[in-house]
């Protein structure tokens, strides 16, 4: 099936990306519109673990939330975040109409799990992208 969908084009990827300022603030993540940090887009509401993390060594292990990653308002620094979508299913209920008219569940379900993995495939690929080619560090750039 992987092999038709690819020949046949059955379906289409496509994403988006982009980075922004931001700053935490406790367990959120403060999105700004510029550089100037004087308007926020949003607030990403962040949930720390809640699971109870084993001790390593003699310390608590922390239970960590995404704003851990990101530089808290407070001390000054101008981080930022990066966010993206991705979608490999462009397509996807026109063909899936067709084996539900041939009333095959199983091509249907298959169709839409391989639909899944090239749509998670898609988002390591873009982040690798992101990683080596679009966040780079000023110094990498010379």
């Amino acid at each position: 099936m992987l092999e038709r969908i690819i020949a046949e084009r059955w379906l289409t990827a496509n994403g988006a990306l982009a980075f922004y300022p931001a700053n935490s603030v406790g367990d959120d993540i403060e999105v700004y519109r510029d550089e100037s940090r004087r308007e926020r887009l949003f607030t990403w509401h962040g949930l720390r673990q809640q699971t109870r993390k084993p001790v390593v060594d003699g310390r608590p292990n922390p239970n960590q939330c995404l704003s851990d990653f990101i530089a808290p308002s407070s001390t000054g620094i101008a981080d930022y975040i990066g966010l993206f979508a991705v979608t490999s299913g462009i397509g996807l209920e026109a063909r899936e109409a067709v084996f539900q008219s041939r009333h095959d569940d199983y091509g249907a379900i298959m169709l839409k799990a391989i639909a899944d993995r090239l749509a998670e495939a898609f988002a390591e690929l873009l982040h690798e992208r992101v990683r080596r080619d679009l966040w780079v560090s000023p110094s990498a750039r010379t």
